[in-house]
């Protein structure tokens, strides 16, 4: 998919200060903003029990009045996996996720957040058409890494940067 937008009172989150440590967020309109990007997904059946899925998406935002970026247009991500299936209720996969570091910021002192890859993997059996047990063990690496729309105006120099990561590896 391609889309193109163009906004009238865009409405985006901008950091207007910190108050006791914390960050105080306001919602502001955005006389002229436009978008674009693309959108992309997939799945190939290798075999009866195999499956090789992926998607990407990228997008681009600018503010037309300043001519600076929107901040909460996200830096391109994709992902990439293969699952597994019995025929008998068995299943596994593993999912690679990327991000591309973000640079289009409308701010020099704002985070850029860096490129990240992430590896998940998950099982599941399913029990009939009643219930199903699920498990997954996410960020397998335990990889610091950051979401560019979380970051939204947090400066670089932000000592508490890091209570925005993503969490490290967790089972759920």
């Amino acid at each position: 998919a391609a889309y193109y937008n163009a906004y009238n009172n865009f409405i985006d989150t901008r950091v207007i200060g910190v108050s006791q440590g914390l960050q105080v967020f306001q919602y502001q309109n955005l006389s002229n903003v436009t978008i674009y990007g693309l959108e992309a997904r997939g799945e190939w059946r290798i075999n009866a029990n195999w499956r090789a899925r992926g998607s990407a998406a990228w997008g681009y935002g600018y503010d037309n009045q300043t001519k600076l970026p929107v901040d909460s247009v996200d830096a391109a991500r994709a992902t990439a996996g293969i699952r597994w299936d019995s025929g008998w209720g068995l299943g596994a996969e593993a999912n690679l996720t990327g991000g591309l570091r973000h640079t289009r910021v409308s701010n020099p002192t704002y985070y850029q957040t860096p490129a990240y890859m992430v590896l998940d993997l998950a099982a599941n059996y399913d029990l009939g058409n009643q219930a199903s047990i699920n498990f997954g063990l996410f960020n397998v690496t335990n990889t610091q890494y950051f979401l560019s729309s979380d970051m939204t105006g947090v400066t670089g120099a932000n000592p508490l940067r890091g209570l925005y990561a993503q969490p490290g590896r967790y089972a759920a």
